[in-house]
């Protein structure tokens, strides 16, 4: 037979022979490939682990038609040939029998029929005892059709699978034992199940309720429970099992039931917890019930769950008779995959939700109780939940003589574990030794007596042994007699704090001395890296790179130095020529070397050297010679330079970038030295000019080379794949200049505003915006947005932008200035990083937030790699990778080839501000639909009404704390990575603003807030009166700012509270047209107290009204919609809605009236709100993208305006519109949608800002499949009814019509144009036809856009 491939689609096709098969072109996603599949009416398919053998047999003959052995897992098509003709598959019988067993018989003989579900079994395979096979066969009937009208087709697919009776899963990460029993029988055989394993069960039929019971290690053996009822009823199913230890401790475990029809009934059994210790420490752990009384629960002893298949016991180190992880073990803890998680429940007469646990180190950490004159079980830490996931939790462990500090990580396990909750134990810090030597670490204050021994490549937690001191890191070293080093009795290094991150130079001193008399040192370096929650210390010897080294360029000099604080008698020397590595004694010290410079007669200078800073330092004199000290950077070494004056021509290897008022570029070296140094250099530049260049140097000369980019904005669309524009993104003002030099560049970047706007019809129309524009620049540029949309519909077009109308202010968004030294190559030098950030306002709707997840969400699949199957991973590594720790840095090169590092003379990012709105909404979620008609139910209707007063949001402030470094030498990601941290520490320590933000509440926030600002405003205004001599002047600014502030802080507070009621009483009145509707006007805010009492007004009138009438017009809208059960329902909305719509028209004027007087200094100010910045696009599902049209936008803006008010479909797309001068109603505007034809009256003309919408007020509404003809007048035309229009809406008693009998049977339209009269007369024309002849919604809606 033949088939088309040129598009999906399926067909029933009858072969010779009088069989069918189903035929399907399938395409593949994103590819123009195709797959042609061929079916069969019958399939089979093996869903056991144990091969099998079928026998089919015609039912009427009883002849054997196929026989066939099927592996586990296969499943095929038979031939059409072998089906009978007229039953197809069902004029088959069938018989199983098992593919390996030995005297295996076949089973009873079933018919292949819809709804088969039967279990059969072999009798013949109950041999001394054992139970007899059985199989479990279900036929899955799927019928499909093809073809539409009375040239369907019809052809039942039936998929035969043979299944085990039941199959157990663990999800345990440890084996278990399990056994069945029928009720009213014996216990049968038991099985093993390993983890991730599924165990498949043929023992017995399901005629009978099923009991199984567990046993998990030592553990006594759990009692038998329900997990099959033959009769259906799910709630009889247990869903915990309870196992106890000899102590009666219990370890509850959860059972999961999948017992769908025609699907595998299947159990699993889960802990509800995981503890993993990968702390190398002997902890356990336990649920806290009082203060005195603590549970051992879910089998901390190792001997209770060991098992022959289980890991090593010593990867299992939550045991109570465990000493320490040795150094050696640890990294193969922290980081690797052989530690074994130990379950763990809470009891089950305690609430899960408030239940706590708790730990304490076990075995052989103790405490002496001098009452009981021994040595007993350590103390219980703080109790703590650990329900939550994503959460991290700091516990501290003590002992006797030391303090354990941990962290405790809650996630969800990985792959198919991931119902349970995994709690990860992680020391808070760790240490390595990658020295050649052992080294003894000890805290400050009491090294000697806490000294731990560290060997080679070997891990240690640290502890803290006192209290009272210190919390910081000593290191000792020792010799190593493997290499037989000589022991030079060295002593303690300074302390270092674990906590500090970065690079750390840090030297140990010898206790005896060379033979010279100098101290013997050895310069290490400790790394402070963070890896999750663990802060990792690394010790090692410095490479070729060292952190700072002192090179002496003399040839005379001698220069002996040492840290600043540190005694004369430690210093170290440099002879002339010599080049030598330095570390601090003390690196949390400041980081300045003081340093003496000695001629051949013993006459010395000494100067003091910032270390930190890179630069030219003051020539330093030495009897009658000079020398030059500089400190520059190669890579991540500073090099402290000492030169002879002589070769000081050179360039400086650092230079300071500046520009001045003049628009002077200027470049100095970072020295001491007056103006006239012969390291100055300037250029000046302007537009259409040569830059003049200084000679520097009094030789070379330095080309510089500028250049700048000036955008009046760039727009960016992000539409989903419907399509539909859901954020457009605009940048307005970009200014960019670029200054480059041979050795330096510098760079400004300016966006003089950024908004996000918010493209559909959820929410606020602005989701991120810089802030209130005063009237002059909303006016600016909206008439620039006016100039760039008409340009963008003629073509291409550049537009020429003055420097003074680009030029980045005090209020841009952003501005951003980078001045950058090229001349050393081996690192990043940044003379400054300057960058400023406007504060700014996020509005967000919760169904817009789940849209723009969704999308994006989509766009990072795509671009993401191909995730591995869940099938080919391993469960093995799932359960050993669970807190497993990243230990890679432990090999990273700290030399400048692999790791680029950063130095930042200055780096300055202001404060950021920025207020968070968020608004609920009905059902975002989707939750609700997926409970069909329960949801609903009243019960949810007051869970929604809650969720929308308790979840919004009203300007709460989340305020990033500025960046003020001076000098930050780090290399690229450690920088980055202390930026970031520094802000999530911003943001977590203000979580309580969000709090306080709750429009519930009452935004307590936002008062405090503003009712501070305006104080501080009138302490800062008054004082600069005083300063200015205008003492009067200064306090009535003062003064109004600090009224202002109370006004609204005070009227702010009342605002969010009543909106948040009267969000939460639209919930209950159960009527979808009145929520959208208010919906749409809490968008419309108020300017000031004058439209506060007006909006509030008409919310309060329209409550009474529709309150009122809506006990009579719900029935009736009720019924025309779903008949008889939706007029009862409206009767109970009408009720409803006579108490609860007066009492939210009632808040609804408080508050918006409380927001009028909010915003009216705003409004005095001559502030205006922000609105979008160009209207939506919309286009047709399905069809291409297309580019921006405003004409189409705003009659789509219209249309969404008037559906939201007068309750019409939101789907409904707009098809055409126009707008001409009726004679009798004046300016009119038509609308023709995909459902209606709607007339309104333009009551008043647009504004000149194009992004304000003109008002309508609708005329007449009539459904297109309601008109009868379109009569032409010549002059206009007559909209024919039908006798009995379905829905008819009539506003404007004024408009022209005809009645008969009381009936609106036409519409008159005055088109005075002949042109727009032809146009509309074949549009509508078009339309009628096409409704009246029945080709359904989609179809007439391509021929209205084709006609």
């Amino acid at each position: 037979f033949r088939l088309s491939v040129e598009a999906p689609t399926s067909q029933i096709v009858t072969l010779p022979d009088g069989s069918k098969v189903l035929a399907e072109v399938a395409a593949f996603e994103d590819s123009s490939s195709r797959t042609v599949t061929v079916h069969s009416q019958l399939s089979m398919g093996n869903q056991c682990q144990e091969p099998l053998e079928v026998s089919l047999m015609s039912a009427e003959t009883g002849d054997t038609v196929f026989f066939r052995r099927l592996d586990p897992g296969e499943s095929l098509d038979l031939p059409p040939s072998l089906l009978p003709l007229q039953d197809g598959p069902f004029g088959l019988c069938m018989s199983v029998r098992h593919g390996l067993m030995d005297g295996a018989g076949w089973t009873e003989t079933v018919s292949i029929a819809s709804g088969l579900d039967q279990v059969v079994k072999d009798p013949l395979s109950a041999v001394e005892g054992s139970p007899a096979f059985h199989v479990r066969t279900v036929a899955r009937v799927n019928t499909v059709k093809t073809g539409i009208g009375p040239e369907a087709e019809s052809l039942a697919l039936v998929e035969v699978c043979l299944m085990p009776v039941m199959v157990i899963k663990n999800l345990l990460p440890c084996p278990i034992r399990f056994s069945f029993m029928l009720e009213g029988g014996a216990p049968m055989q038991s099985y093993c199940a390993d983890s991730a394993e599924e165990v498949a069960i043929h023992d017995f039929a399901l005629e009978k309720k099923v009991h199984v019971g567990f046993s998990l290690g030592s553990l006594q053996d759990s009692e038998f429970v329900p997990v099959f009822n033959p009769e259906g009823e799910a709630s009889s199913l247990e869903k915990h099992v309870n196992l106890f230890d000899p102590n009666r401790d219990l370890l509850r475990l959860s059972l999961e039931h999948e017992q769908e029809p025609e699907q595998v009934f299947r159990a699993i059994v889960f802990a509800p917890y995981w503890f993993v210790n990968r702390t190398g420490l002997p902890i356990e752990f336990g649920q806290k019930w009082t203060a005195s009384n603590v549970s051992l629960l879910g089998g901390q002893h190792s001997e209770l769950l060991e098992r022959s298949s289980m890991r090593s016991n010593r990867s299992l180190r939550s045991r109570s008779a465990a000493s320490s992880t040795s150094g050696e073990e640890l990294r193969e803890v922290l980081s690797g995959s052989t530690v074994q998680p130990v379950p763990f429940s809470f009891h089950w007469k305690v609430d899960v939700g408030g239940a706590t646990a708790t730990m304490r180190l076990g075995q052989p950490h103790a405490k002496f109780n001098s009452r009981e004159n021994k040595r007993v079980p350590c103390d219980w830490c703080h109790p703590f939940s650990i329900d939550s996931v994503g959460s991290t939790l700091a516990v501290q462990l003590m002992s006797e003589s030391t303090t354990y500090e941990l962290v405790l990580e809650v996630s969800l396990a990985k792959g198919i574990f991931n119902r349970t909750k995994a709690i990860t134990i992680l020391p808070r810090y760790v240490v390595c030794n990658q020295l050649l030597q052992p080294v003894e670490l000890g805290q400050v204050g009491c090294e000697e007596v806490t000294a731990k021994r560290l060997n080679q490549q070997e891990m240690a937690v640290i502890g803290w042994s006192e209290e009272s001191k210190d919390r910081r890191v000593k290191i000792h070293l020792l010799p190593d007699t493997a290499q037989r080093h000589e022991e030079w009795e060295w002593g303690w290094s300074g302390g270092i704090l674990p906590q500090s991150v970065g690079y750390s130079p840090l030297k140990v001193r010898a206790g005896k001395t060379r033979e010279d008399s100098a101290h013997e040192v050895f310069n290490m370096m400790v790394h402070s890296s963070v890896q999750g929650p663990i802060t990792l210390l690394t010790i090692h010897e410095q490479n070729e790179n060292p952190a700072i080294l002192v090179q002496n360029n003399t040839s005379w000099a001698s220069i002996s130095y040492r840290q600043l604080g540190v005694t004369e008698d430690k210093e170290e020397t440099a002879d002339p020529g010599e080049a030598s590595g330095f570390c601090w004694d003390d690196p949390h010290a400041a980081p300045v070397l003081s340093v003496k410079f000695k001629n051949e007669t013993g006459q010395s200078s000494t100067l003091e050297c910032n270390m930190d800073r890179l630069g030219v330092f003051p020539a330093v004199r030495v009897a009658s010679r000079t020398l030059a000290i500089s400190v520059v950077a190669r890579g991540p070494t500073k090099v402290l330079m000492v030169d002879e004056e002589a070769d000081t021509n050179r360039d400086s290897d650092w230079t300071r970038v500046t520009v001045n008022a003049a628009g002077v570029i200027q470049t100095s070296s970072l020295d001491q030295r007056d103006s006239s140094s012969n390291f100055q250099r300037s250029a000046r530049f302007g537009p259409g000019t040569e830059p003049s260049i200084a000679e520097y140097g009094g030789q070379d000369k330095t080309t510089v080379a500028h250049y700048s980019i000036d955008l009046a904005g760039v727009g960016l669309s992000i539409i989903d794949s419907v399509p539909q524009e859901l954020l457009y993104v605009s940048m307005l003002g970009l200014k960019y200049k670029g200054i480059t030099s041979g050795d330096w560049e510098l760079t400004e970047l300016g966006v003089e505003r950024l908004q996000i706007d918010n493209q559909t019809m959820l929410g606020s129309p602005v989701l991120l915006g810089q802030g209130a524009l005063s009237v002059k620049e909303a006016q600016r540029w909206a008439m620039a947005q006016s100039e760039r949309e008409e340009d963008f519909q003629g073509g291409l077009h550049v537009t020429k932008v003055t420097d003074t109308d680009m030029a980045p202010t005090s209020e841009s968004f952003l501005a951003l200035k980078v001045a950058k030294n090229l001349k050393n190559t081996s690192l990043d030098c940044y003379d400054t990083i300057s960058l400023s950030v406007a504060d700014t306002a996020i509005n967000c709707d919760e169904r817009l937030l789940i849209k723009l997840l969704k999308t994006f969400s989509g766009i990072l699949s795509k671009l993401s790699p191909p995730v591995e199957d869940a099938e080919t991973t391993s469960h093995a590594e799932d359960v050993g990778s669970v807190g497993r720790v990243d230990l890679s840095v432990l090999q990273s090169d700290r030399s400048g080839d692999v790791m680029r590092w950063t130095y930042i003379e200055s780096l300055n990012i202001s404060p950021i501000k920025v207020l968070v709105s968020f608004s609920a909404s009905d059902d975002a979620h989707g939750l609700l639909d997926g409970l069909g008609p329960l949801s609903k139910l009243p019960v949810f209707a007051f869970i929604e009404a809650f969720k929308a007063m308790v979840t919004n949001l009203d300007r709460a402030p989340i305020f990033l704390k500025d960046i003020r470094w001076e000098r930050p030498f780090l290399p690229r990601e450690e920088l980055t990575e202390r930026v970031m941290k520094h802000y999530i520490s911003s943001v977590m320590s203000g979580f309580y603003r969000l709090v306080g933000s709750l429009e519930l509440l009452g935004n307590p926030t936002g008062l405090v807030s503003n009712i501070g600002e305006g104080f501080t405003g009138l302490v800062d205004n008054t004082r600069e009166g005083i300063k200015e001599g205008h003492i009067v002047k200064g306090f009535t600014y003062g003064a109004g700012s600090l009224a202002a502030g109370t006004v609204q802080g005070v009227f702010g507070s009342a605002a969010g509270l009543s909106g948040a009621m009267g969000k939460g009483l639209a919930q209950l009145t159960f009527d979808g047209d009145y929520k959208r509707a208010k919906s749409m006007m809490d968008q419309d805010k108020p300017l000031h107290i004058g439209q506060g009492m007006i909006k509030g007004g008409k919310s309060l009138g329209r409550g009474l009204f529709l309150g009122v009438t809506g006990v009579l017009t719900q029935p009736i809208k009720g019924y025309s919609r779903h008949g008889a059960r939706g007029a009862i329902k409206g009767i109970g909305k009408g009720l409803v809605g006579v108490v609860v719509k007066p009492m939210a028209g009632v808040v609804d004027l408080v508050a918006k009236t409380s927001e009028g007087i909010r915003n009216t200094p705003e409004y005095l100010t001559k502030r205006s709100l922000i609105t979008r910045i160009r209207l939506p696009r919309q286009w047709q599902p399905g069809t291409a993208v297309r580019g921006y049209d405003k004409r189409t936008s705003l009659g789509v803006a219209m249309l969404s305006r008037l559906s939201t008010r007068y309750g019409w479909a939101v789907q409904e797309l707009l098809l055409e519109h126009a707008t001409w001068n009726d004679g009798l109603l004046g300016p009119v505007v038509l609308f023709i949608t995909s459902r209606r034809v709607i007339l309104c009256v333009l009551r008043k003309k647009r504004t000149g800002s194009t992004r304000t919408l003109p008002s309508l007020r609708v005329c007449f509404a009539v459904l297109l499949e309601d008109i009868l003809r379109i009569a032409d007048l010549g002059t206009g035309m007559d909209i024919v009814l039908s006798h009995s229009p379905r829905e008819v809406q009539c506003f404007n008693p004024t408009a022209r019509r005809q009645q008969d009998g009381g009936k609106f049977i036409a519409w008159r339209l005055s088109l005075p144009e002949q042109g727009m009269h032809e146009w509309l007369l074949q549009r509508l024309r078009g339309l009628t036809a096409t409704e009246k002849s029945n080709l359904g919604g989609e179809d007439w809606l391509v021929v209205a856009g084709t006609a």
